[in-house]
């Protein structure tokens, strides 16, 4: 028998619980067939039971979120970090152009490496040897920052210290003592420059052999240096074509009036011997235009043969002309007139052995190359300048240059006696070279 305890728990119950407990029983409803539920009559649990729609994410979705965020942040970091890197510029260092004035304690190489012999600071520059071997590594260094400048900009830099931003550490300088400084020159369009240097006694550069002397570094290659003083620039020449003139040639046939004197034709007629050919084309070739009957002009007493007993070449001069070796070696001989005019014969070094037009092109580049004519002397080739005073020929590593000059008449009284002079030279057999007091013979054939 079940004996319910002494004092039951006391139940609270809410308002509805309250409510079905106090409703009078309802009696048992007949069975019968339940009607159709229609959707108006669904019932659902009380709001608060119910969890909100806008309830936050999981905490295993926020997760993920913020993992991807940093993997984004990261991956994002590198690619610009590597961007800046790849695209950086190196550092410049700037050297103020007088650097004289600075006490700066930096250890800064005097050149940088090239291709010929390293030449370090401690090197002994004692002996000329070692000093034409760093001016060599110098050049050819200057030589490389140059043509890498010229790669980027289109144009040549102003002077040297513009190389120290990019391309020089530090500009080198001549080691003393011996040589001469380097001398940088550009043009006005800053597309070309001229290097000068001086080597005591020689060295290799490139696959050239160069021999102790004054060199021209141009973009076109390296050439002799030529004294300006010892020789008139072909651009005075020219501006003073203008004001030289042909002498007095009364019968217009190539030969002035002094020269159909001195070769004893008829200065009224154009073909003295009337041969049927001109005075001057007769002189030209070789025959006395005063005789006629193919008289040979080496046979007469208008003209003499000199012969250069050191560099073993032959050629005609008027006979009455004074013949002087200007050097003991007879690299350079003036025939001279008693008009003051003269021809002369200097040879210059061409160690490249460039040809006479390439020589006198490099040494003149303001020429324009049209203005030239070229010509065979000896069957080689050479070239006249465009006023027809200055005559090129190049021979292995010398150039033969036979000039005009008009001295202060300003006036060409013996220019077809320069064309015999200057057109007409040949090269020898030294052994048939009879040599004279004066090392020259004059000969009548």
């Amino acid at each position: 028998m079940f004996t319910p305890p002494d004092k039951q728990p006391e139940i609270v119950l809410d308002d509805r619980e309250a409510k079905v407990l106090t409703e009078e029983p309802v009696e048992p409803a007949v069975e019968e067939e339940l009607p159709e539920i229609q959707s108006n009559d669904i019932h659902t649990m009380p709001d608060k039971f119910l969890k909100s729609t806008d309830a936050p994410k999981t905490k295993g979705r926020i997760s993920w979120v913020v993992l991807a965020s940093v993997i984004f942040i990261v991956v994002g970091g590198v690619i610009v970090t590597l961007f800046l890197y790849f695209t950086r510029e190196d550092e410049v260092l700037t050297i103020p152009d007088d650097i004289s004035n600075l006490n700066i304690n930096i250890d800064l190489p005097t050149s940088t490496p090239s291709d010929l012999d390293d030449v370090n600071d401690d090197t002994d520059l004692t002996e000329p040897e070692s000093r034409d071997s760093k001016r060599l590594n110098d050049i050819y260094d200057l030589k490389s920052a140059l043509a890498m400048y010229f790669a980027k900009y289109d144009e040549y830099p102003v002077n040297l210290n513009t190389l120290l931003r990019d391309y020089l550490t530090l500009i080198p300088e001549n080691p003393t003592p011996g040589g001469d400084s380097y001398d940088y020159k550009v043009n006005q369009d800053q597309i070309d420059f001229e290097l000068t240097f001086s080597l005591e006694s020689g060295g290799p550069f490139g696959n050239l052999t160069l021999d102790a002397s004054k060199y021209v570094l141009t973009p076109q290659g390296i050439r002799l240096y030529i004294d300006p003083d010892s020789l008139l620039p072909d651009d005075e020449v020219i501006a003073d074509t203008t004001q030289i003139q042909m002498g007095l040639d009364s019968d217009e046939d190539g030969v002035s009036d002094i020269e159909e004197n001195m070769y004893q034709t008829n200065s009224t007629l154009k073909d003295s011997d009337e041969d049927g050919y001109d005075d001057a084309i007769e002189i030209l070739a070789l025959f006395d235009p005063a005789i006629g009957d193919g008289a040979k002009l080496l046979d007469s007493s208008s003209v003499a043969i000199y012969q250069n007993p050191s560099y073993f070449y032959s050629l005609i001069y008027p006979a009455s002309w004074t013949t002087t070796p200007l050097t003991v070696d007879n690299k350079e001989v003036v025939f001279i007139s008693s008009t003051g005019e003269f021809f002369e014969v200097i040879i210059q070094d061409n160690p490249l052995g460039m040809s006479a037009y390439s020589w006198y092109l490099a040494n003149n580049p303001g020429v324009d190359p049209n203005t030239l004519t070229t010509l065979l002397i000896d069957g080689l080739p050479a070239v006249k300048s465009p006023d027809g005073l200055r005559t090129y020929l190049g021979i292995g590593s010398s150039i033969y240059m036979l000039n005009y000059n008009v001295g202060a008449s300003m006036q060409t009284n013996f220019y077809t006696s320069y064309r015999l002079f200057s057109e007409k030279l040949i090269f020898i057999d030294p052994s048939t070279i009879e040599v004279g007091d004066t090392g020259t013979t004059t000969t009548q054939e």
